[in-house]
């Protein structure tokens, strides 16, 4: 399962795929089937042997992701000369509706600058253990895997803290 609780609460069935053999496989459609039943096609670019691609088969409606914001707040830090602060914390809750296990993946994004002085800091008392960072050598990417029992639930939270020189002007949080 591949979860992105920022973006939607749908949990999306997936799965990575290594070309095996000696020849490559040439771009082109394929008919996706799950379960024995068709749901739908994939345009693949070219694949050559050992070469990896995710293949996505829809959402799995029996994975129920809940997202709420625990924390957004914005003040002010220091005594003197205040910088600007922004705290946000957020609780994805996931449940297994399945009679089987299954892999749970989540992706969540912290912001991520360039700028030394913009400070941005995983709040680990308000963060889930076990998150890899900067995912896939991207900065700001977390992720979790783990796997769900059949019937069994999962919190995992994530909180963060930004804090900026009063003189920036900062926009899109």
């Amino acid at each position: 399962m591949q979860i992105c609780p920022q973006i939607t609460t749908d949990a999306y069935l997936a799965t990575h795929a290594v070309l095996k053999g000696e020849s490559p496989l040439l771009p082109g459609t394929a008919s996706l089937f799950r379960d024995g039943a068709y749901v739908g096609k994939l345009n693949l670019p070219l694949l050559r042997p050992g070469a990896a691609t995710d293949i996505y088969f829809g959402i799995d409606d029996r994975v129920a992701v809940t997202h709420k914001t625990l924390k957004d707040e914005r003040g002010q830090t220091g005594l003197i000369d205040k910088d600007n602060s922004l705290d946000r914390s957020f609780l994805t809750q996931i449940e297994n509706l399945h009679k089987d296990p299954v892999d749970v993946v989540i992706s969540e994004t912290v912001p991520a600058s360039q700028n030394e002085k913009l400070k941005i800091e995983i709040v680990e008392a308000d963060t889930t253990e076990g998150y890899k960072a900067d995912n896939d050598n991207t900065k700001g990417l977390l992720k979790w895997s783990f796997s769900l029992k059949p019937q069994e639930k999962k919190d995992v939270k994530l909180g963060w803290h930004l804090g900026w020189p009063k003189e920036f002007n900062l926009s899109g949080l």
